[in-house]
């Protein structure tokens, strides 16, 4: 994992209830504001996959992961670390 960079991800996703509310509650309703950290496994342009946590294995590089898959279209920020200390914008 230490090959991997470790970053942020600010991203949105729906809130959902089967409440009963008026026109005007409905419409006043925002995405959540989410924001997830881990060692990005994968970006791509159908998702981006970070992993929270591992487990070392016996061989070096095979750790098993635990992971969040996110769509890359309710991104708004990605951050990575660097050095321990401050965050690198990774935006496009």
């Amino acid at each position: 994992m230490d090959s991997l960079p470790y970053v942020e991800v600010h991203w949105r996703d729906t809130k959902a209830d089967s409440g009963w509310y008026s026109r005007d509650e409905v419409l006043s309703k925002r995405p959540a504001k989410c924001i997830s950290r881990g060692w990005l496994l994968f970006r791509g342009a159908t998702k981006l996959i970070l992993a929270s946590s591992y487990c070392e294995d016996d061989e070096p590089g095979e750790e098993d992961t635990n992971y969040e898959t996110i769509d890359p279209g309710s991104v708004t920020r990605i951050l990575k670390l660097e050095d321990g200390a401050a965050w690198e914008d990774l935006n496009d």
